[in-house]
């Protein structure tokens, strides 16, 4: 009898033996967020239902920019459309069937007027809601630079002028918690406000960049493509926000602006598509070097030996395929176009020709009514999950 109690007496300890490994891993702070801050921002935000400590750590404002600068590199999962002033923000996914976030939280600011987004970077939008006050012709300004993953936002000051060509939100969470909106205006000035002081300053650069341009942010500065000058590429560096000028290589040689049917930056890397007519199926896809700010081709496309992957039932105009390329995605050495075509937005994998398509639209056709726009296509924006706080 003694051995049996003694038995249980022993099986009865093990259950009362120190913690799992779960447990004590559940219980220390460092180890637990060296953990969490690997995992995606989805999967953490699912996590906060998971304890009330689990919830005070994943919404710490420490952690979330911890996690933002570690996973700087994260890439790009999906797409905002914005179709214009009278038609709210829709959105693609990329990879899933799961939509990037609604901007429906934006509501209770909207006061009846529109959210329109203008920048996006690393995780974070900026978006205009334009009020008008009194009559038509007079209006206020609102910029709102928000988190769709976490849903949280900030309303900006008015700045000091409301009108503006170009607006730009510059943000890396591998250099600072604190992003930067830059407001370009005709001719030589620009307006940038900044979250860690939360005031506005005005900025002359005393060049006239002009009208005839292309602009994107990039490496931490505003890129410019003149209309005109092929021998020195122009940049606004924002932090040290004064306006540099560098000579570039003559070749490849890009004649206008009106050859270049897409420019704009991806998961760190600046693009460029020169093609000869607005259309045309064959085309250039150049990047841009970090030290040089030469152009380099990494790739021919022929759109029209592959055309019935892009459509079964396709319209052509002059011999031209009508479509849009919208974004264009680098993933190591491969590049994919997302395009917009009549009635559908394709991902077109460049090297092994394949196509998906994310996001059925209008019937074929004249697709002009589908976006709001004068040239028939949304403005488009990228969503990349993020921790990063407002």
């Amino acid at each position: 009898m003694a051995k049996r109690t003694k038995a249980i007496s022993g099986s009865t300890s093990s259950e009362t033996s120190p913690p799992a490994s779960e447990e004590v891993t559940a219980s220390n702070v460092d180890l637990l967020s060296d953990i969490l801050l690997r995992v995606p921002p989805k999967s953490l935000l699912t996590f906060k239902s998971v304890s009330k400590y689990w919830l005070h750590l994943i919404s710490d404002s420490q952690f979330a920019s911890n996690h933002s600068r570690r996973n700087r590199n994260l890439s790009i999962s999906g797409l905002y459309l914005d179709y214009g002033y009278y038609e709210p923000v829709n959105s693609v996914s990329l990879h899933s069937h799961q939509n990037p976030p609604s901007l429906s939280f934006l509501n209770s600011i909207r006061e009846g007027f529109p959210i329109m987004i203008q920048s996006s970077c690393n995780g974070l939008l900026l978006c205009n809601n334009r009020r008008t006050v009194g009559n038509p012709n007079s209006y206020k300004l609102r910029l709102i630079v928000c988190n769709p993953t976490t849903q949280k936002y900030t309303l900006l000051p008015q700045p000091p002028k409301c009108e503006f060509l170009a607006s730009f939100l510059a943000f890396d969470p591998s250099k600072s918690p604190h992003y930067k909106v830059v407001l370009y205006h005709l001719y030589d000035e620009f307006e940038i406000y900044s979250s860690e002081t939360a005031s506005w300053k005005l900025v002359t650069v005393g060049e006239p960049l002009g009208v005839r341009v292309k602009r994107v942010f990039w490496n931490g500065a505003i890129h410019w493509l003149k209309e005109g000058d092929r021998e020195f590429h122009f940049r606004f560096d924002v932090d040290e926000e004064k306006l540099l000028k560098t000579p570039i290589s003559p070749e490849p040689k890009i004649v206008s602006i009106d050859d270049i049917s897409y420019y704009g930056e991806c998961g760190g890397h600046l693009i460029l598509i020169h093609s000869p007519s607005r259309f045309a199926m064959q085309f250039k896809i150049l990047e841009m070097e970090r030290d040089t700010f030469d152009w380099v081709v990494k790739c021919r496309v022929n759109l029209r030996r592959t055309s019935p992957l892009l459509s079964d039932d396709i319209a052509f105009r002059r011999d031209s395929y009508i479509f849009h390329v919208i974004c264009v995605v680098k993933e190591e050495d491969d590049f994919a176009l997302v395009m917009a075509t009549a009635g559908e937005i394709v991902y077109y994998n460049v090297k092994y020709k394949t196509r998906k398509v994310l996001r059925q639209m209008i019937p074929q056709g004249d697709f002009r009514p589908l976006f709001g726009r004068p040239d028939g296509f949304p403005n488009t924006f990228q969503f990349v999950e993020s921790l990063s706080p407002l």
